[in-house]
């Protein structure tokens, strides 16, 4: 899982290491570049084109140059945003759903589970997928507690047509156990179709969602499937709970423009 640049450059469970940013080898930026909250990175045509024209305009300073760059952000037309389509809830639309989504642009992406509703459910599951892919869509995602998967559901999962299945690990009966346990079946599968355990697709990711009864198991729980699979997800809570110390925090007016532009969720 680390044999690529983003594994050698993120976090390492087995060789962990001080954060860069307090090395002398990170870049010290100005003030007003470091708290944009821009990608200021010319790893897409318009950064690009944005940040060449700041070249180009030559004596500018920072906090000019943050500013005529988020107008422009702002003013353009973006065809550079990540859309998703979430599929939560059984129907028999969900077919033609996922078909007419791909018909306005096939860079597109479909979920199917929520982190509530249970998409291994359905006995349509695998045609929707079919169906998303039959489309043109360029990303299929399974977001599932694995719950009563049998062993043809897994060969199913892991079989091409999805691209990444993330895994809900933590139960408020029996903690991780259960997670674990579907893990274990899912990278077994997987294992079995490609005769290996390297990168394979789908990418295989571990969910755990942050509040107090998780609070303790966030460290290991993050160095274990970090280890096993390269990556992990973190997730919020959706909304605060009653007598719960861990609350989902509001996200900062800048982000939430950034992301308006940059991502779109129906």
């Amino acid at each position: 899982p680390f044999a690529s640049l983003g594994g050698m450059l993120g976090y390492m469970p087995q060789a962990p290491l001080q954060d860069l940013i307090a090395h002398p080898i990170c870049i010290g930026l100005a003030g007003p570049l470091r708290d944009c909250g821009l990608r200021m990175i010319a790893d897409t045509a318009l950064m690009r084109e944005l940040l060449e024209n700041a070249d180009h305009a030559g004596g500018e300073t920072a906090d000019k140059m943050v500013e005529r760059v988020t107008r422009e952000i702002e003013e353009r037309p973006t065809t550079e945003t990540a859309e998703e389509l979430v599929i939560a809830r059984d129907g028999v639309e969900n077919e033609s759903l996922v078909r007419e989504f791909a018909a306005v642009a096939k860079d597109r992406l479909v979920t199917f589970g929520d982190g509530v509703w249970e998409p291994l459910a359905s006995g349509k599951l695998f045609a929707w997928i079919n169906a998303a892919r039959e489309a043109g869509i360029a990303g299929v995602h399974v977001r599932t507690r694995l719950l009563g998967a049998d062993d043809a559901a897994l060969r199913q999962l892991v079989s091409g047509g999805v691209d990444v299945v993330s895994v809900d690990c933590f139960d408020a009966r029996d903690g991780l156990a259960a997670g674990r346990a579907a893990m274990e079946r899912l990278l077994s599968a997987r294992r079995a179709m490609l005769g290996h355990d390297g990168l394979g697709v789908p990418w295989v990711v571990a969910r755990l969602m942050r509040c107090d009864a998780t609070y303790g198991m966030v460290e290991e729980f993050v160095n274990e499937w970090t280890i096993r699979c390269g990556w992990v997800v973190l997730d919020a809570l959706p909304h605060a709970r009653e007598n719960e110390r861990i609350g989902p925090l509001m996200v900062p007016a800048s982000a939430a423009g950034r992301l308006a532009r940059s991502r779109r969720i129906a």
